[in-house]
């Protein structure tokens, strides 16, 4: 089943209907996303790590990754040395956002801006791992609303990513919940659905 090939993304968007809106987006192709199904781990992290190489080698985006996981620190810990060892032959940067590191915004900010700048290739694709809960959730907004500024407002190469581990669980935990950022109100969805 598919939907017709003349029907964007936007269409649906902007649906009344929402049995027909659900139904719709799980027949359009829709060039921001990727979808993994799978009943087991096995081959999963192969392919969420071929498509961060992807965003690693592309020269045409500087991609900033936000790989989200269930809020268990141990799943975050294994996620985060499966993305190291399989990056050894393309560097990246790693930031884990939980309670037990002293990571903030201020530390990644500076980082970001830096590999937006780049044109050595001193800097590194920045991948963020946090965890799935509320205090993590609003400093991923901070950064992803800083990243869409510096798109809007300088035309930067720089593009956010993000991984949503558990999806079923951990979009839905966090989609709609709402931070002011910059006197905005912003959801995750503000950065999936409203503004690619």
């Amino acid at each position: 089943y598919s939907a017709k090939k003349s029907l964007r993304m936007e269409e649906c968007n902007n649906m009344e209907d929402n049995i027909k809106k659900s139904i719709l987006l799980f027949l359009i192709k829709n060039k921001h996303t990727f979808f993994i199904l799978q009943n087991t781990q096995k081959g999963k992290t192969k392919i969420v790590v071929n498509e961060l190489k992807r965003w690693a080698q592309d020269n045409t985006k500087k991609v900033v990754t936000f790989y989200i996981v269930d809020n268990d620190k141990t799943l975050s810990d294994q996620s985060v040395d499966s993305i190291t060892r399989n990056f050894e032959k393309i560097n990246v940067k790693i930031f884990s956002l939980n309670s037990n590191t002293k990571v903030t915004f201020d530390i990644i900010k500076p980082y970001i801006d830096a590999y937006a700048g780049d044109t050595e290739g001193d800097y590194s694709m920045p991948i963020i791992t946090l965890l799935c809960n509320n205090k993590q959730c609003e400093k991923m907004l901070k950064l992803l609303a800083h990243i869409e500024k510096k798109v809007s407002v300088n035309n930067s190469q720089l593009r956010y990513a993000m991984i949503w581990d558990e999806a079923d669980k951990t979009y839905s935990q966090l989609r709609d919940k709402a931070f002011t950022i910059n006197n905005t109100t912003i959801t995750c969805k503000t950065f999936t659905v409203d503004n690619t």
